[in-house]
């Protein structure tokens, strides 16, 4: 398996509702990219104090191997 961590910035102004579609919606679109047979959210809750941590959250994407996750981005749906 090839693992890929990916940090996200989701919107600051989204809501506990849009921090859910992202990990629903968004994250069935981002299955239906060829190779990915799984993927986890991890959204992240406020930063330690004076954090300037620029993401909201992490994406786990697994792949069978590297040839698999250069071919998932190079496909239509990963360009998107």
């Amino acid at each position: 398996m090839y693992n890929v961590r990916v940090d996200d910035q989701v919107r600051r102004s989204w809501s506990g509702r849009g921090r859910e579609r992202w990990r629903t919606s968004h994250a069935e679109l981002a299955l239906k990219i060829p190779g990915i047979p799984a993927l986890r959210t991890e959204p992240l809750g406020g930063g330690p104090l004076g954090s300037e941590r620029t993401y909201d959250g992490t994406v786990d994407c697994w792949f069978d191997d590297r040839a698999s996750f250069e071919a998932a981005w190079q496909s239509p749906s990963g360009r998107h």
